[in-house]
């Protein structure tokens, strides 16, 4: 595992409108090592100024096992949502690693 990544929880906060993540006050759940692999891009057929880019984390670092789809991850300075429930691969009777896909939209 030769990726340095950090699992945040990011607060909500009430906006005017609706709950909005407030992404100036994060909290550090866990920092470890994993590997991040590229998993999905895809741009809008229409308006393609909208980007959305997906990685996979894959990591055996039991400080991931925690995470839920409400988290976040910090890789390569970039922040990137939990999309879905993470699975635990087991082996042998006992949690082997973690997957976990992540997902950005931008535009």
């Amino acid at each position: 595992m030769t990726d340095q990544v950090k699992l945040l929880n990011i607060p909500l906060i009430r906006s005017e409108m609706r709950m909005v993540p407030d992404y100036d006050h994060p909290t550090i759940l866990h920092t470890g090592m994993g590997s991040v692999q590229p998993f999905l891009a895809i741009e809008d057929e229409i308006d393609r100024d909208t980007t959305v880019s997906q990685l996979r984390l894959i990591s055996d670092d039991s400080g991931f096992y925690q995470a839920t789809a409400q988290h976040y991850v910090e890789f390569g300075g970039e922040l990137w949502k939990i999309d879905g429930r993470p699975f635990l691969w087991r082996y042998g009777g006992r949690v082997h690693h973690v997957e976990l896909n992540m997902r950005k939209v931008e535009g």
